[in-house]
């Protein structure tokens, strides 16, 4: 219904603590738009986030990836060939 998505997951140790978890956001055409991981699992927590955009053909063009708020790579797609159904 022309709506986002979400898919949130969160893992436990077997005494109950939990140590990591991941959340995506899909758009309309449900493909992943956002995707942001945490652990904790070690001494010092952390934190991934990715950003992705696509063509108007569904094709991913470019990724963001992120250290806590600022932008630590951008990563552009091209593509020469691809079938299209």
């Amino acid at each position: 219904n022309n709506q986002e998505a979400t898919h949130y997951t969160k893992s436990f140790s077997r005494t109950g603590k939990p140590f990591s978890s991941s959340y995506r956001v899909f758009d309309v055409k449900h493909q992943v738009i956002s995707h942001l991981d945490s652990s904790w699992y070690t001494k010092k927590p952390s934190t991934s986030k990715k950003s992705y955009i696509y063509n108007d053909a569904g094709l991913l063009t470019e990724t963001k990836t992120y250290t806590g708020e600022r932008i630590s790579a951008i990563t552009y797609y091209r593509y020469r060939y691809y079938k299209k159904d």
